[in-house]
């Protein structure tokens, strides 16, 4: 399953730790990353719809995705929960008025529930210290669940935030020793890395 580890550090640094793993590699291609056009925002694009499941901002923002669609290989050549990170990283919404956009958004899609989608999405604007998990847990449903994400070590998979899945546990637990043990240390080898998540 698509998972993502993640710890949040409080302090001057508002450092961000990110750990995802992405299944489905066979049948959607995504670019390596890189910056787009102006500069300003790194992310890999899919070659279906031009989405993306993470991208930073050189000002600052973050935004990750898990998605059951992804998996299922449900593609929507102009649409898709894989644009809401790309919306976010090329607005100036605060991460809260976003969630409160998507929400809207996801009101009105509502009333077409084949465009429906199922996703956990994380959007940041580490300037601002503010980190806001968007949750719309059902396909058929327009219900979003807006929460934000307090400083430390979490999880986010298809089962929503800090989730109590086994395998969510497993990986909130390897991923907590792994960054408590860093400090100034450099990161281990990324196939160290990889073992964690690919088990």
């Amino acid at each position: 399953m698509m998972i993502v580890a993640f710890n949040w550090a409080e302090g001057n640094n508002n450092q961000l730790t990110l750990l995802m793993n992405r299944e489905n590699w066979v049948h959607r291609v995504i670019s390596g990353a890189s910056w787009n056009e102006n500069g300003q925002i790194l992310i890999g694009r899919s070659a279906d719809n031009g989405g993306t499941w993470f991208g930073i901002s050189r000002g600052g923002r973050v935004a990750f995705l898990v998605s059951a669609e992804i998996l299922l290989d449900y593609v929507d050549p102009h649409a898709g929960s894989e644009l809401y990170p790309i919306d976010f990283l090329e607005s100036n919404r605060s991460p809260q008025d976003f969630a409160l956009h998507v929400a809207q958004r996801e009101e009105i899609r509502h009333n077409n529930p084949v465009v429906g989608w199922s996703y956990s999405l994380i959007v940041a604007d580490m300037t601002l210290n503010s980190m806001i998990h968007i949750r719309k847990p059902e396909k058929e449903e327009p219900d979003v669940i807006i929460q934000p994400v307090p400083f430390g070590v979490h999880t986010l998979s298809r089962y929503g935030l800090d989730a109590i899945e086994d395998w969510d546990l497993l990986v909130f637990d390897v991923f907590n020793e792994m960054t408590a043990n860093l400090g100034n240390n450099p990161l281990p080898y990324l196939d160290e890395i990889a073992g964690l998540i690919y088990v």
